[in-house]
């Protein structure tokens, strides 16, 4: 990829980030900051990264995303991707493919089937397409409603 095909590609990305992706994007850097630069956080947060580059979670993750990367080459090649279908893929891969990657590596421990697995991943991989493809209102709007609906689905169940 060349570096005008490169800006390209990531012009074409942000044209399609709406503002509640936007105000996602926002809040979970501001998450984050706080958490790396506020000290009771820092160790936590430590811990939690030491734990997500454990070889038993990493393994499945890096063939995900080796698998992914070759079907996006490989569609990209005969002109069935472009940029613009990044976000939905990075949406996808986040879903349905690594989730599914530590379903089926549970699945000995558990009796649920493979295609109730399936089912559980696409439906709620289903539902998080069709919210974010639904209307959204301005950006100052997404900045209040963000943590608001977020704060009622973690307390909801």
């Amino acid at each position: 990829m060349t570096g005008e095909s490169a800006i390209d590609a990531a012009q074409a990305f942000l044209g399609t980030v709406n503002t509640r992706e936007a105000a996602a994007t926002f809040w979970l850097v501001a998450f984050a900051a706080f958490v790396v630069f506020h000290r009771s956080t820092r160790p936590s947060a430590v811990g939690v990264l030491k734990a997500l580059a454990k070889p038993v979670l990493l393994a499945p993750l890096a063939i995900a995303a080796l698998y992914a990367g070759a079907e996006i080459w490989a569609l990209q090649r005969f002109g069935l991707w472009s940029a613009t279908n990044l976000k939905t893929t990075i949406l996808w891969l986040a879903t349905f493919a690594f989730v599914t990657m530590f379903e089926v590596a549970n699945a000995k421990e558990r009796p649920a089937s493979l295609g109730k697995i399936t089912r559980d991943v696409v439906s709620v991989t289903a539902v998080l397409v069709f919210i974010t493809g639904l209307h959204t209102f301005p950006l100052i709007v997404e900045l209040i409603a963000f943590p608001l609906v977020t704060l009622i689905a973690l307390t909801g169940e």
